[in-house]
């Protein structure tokens, strides 16, 4: 993704916490990790940055290797009523997969990060 990119995602996700203080994070991963141990680091990482609200759990983790090809969501507990697995299946195969196997990135995640905002807010 190119810097405007990142800086425009990174904006939707400040201005959508500022706004409703649920927390979204996106993050690539470039380390030398496999696709065993991948989910494993996903759920380390959230749970060590300690994502969202203490209080609310309100945390949402989308991390993704382009290397390994492999993407994770890791919700905090007070999330998955509303965000449900089904429902991240349907973000995966109707807006993320379809524009990774472009390696249009940016697209992917603007367009995933949109429908779990909407989703979140109703």
């Amino acid at each position: 993704m190119s810097n405007e990119e990142i800086d425009e995602l990174d904006k939707i996700l400040y201005d959508y916490e500022q706004k409703s203080t649920n927390v979204i994070v996106i993050v690539s991963i470039r380390e030398n990790l496999t696709e065993d141990n991948f989910r494993q680091y996903a759920f380390n990482l959230a749970n060590n940055w300690k994502i969202g609200l203490a209080d609310k759990s309100n945390g949402l983790l989308i991390i993704y290797s382009s290397k390994l090809r492999q993407l994770e969501f890791v919700l905090g507990l007070g999330t998955e009523k509303v965000l449900t697995n089904e429902m991240f299946d349907k973000i995966m195969s109707e807006k993320i997969r379809p524009e990774f196997k472009k390696s249009n990135y940016y697209k992917g995640l603007r367009d995933a990060v949109a429908e779990v905002i909407k989703v979140w807010q109703n």
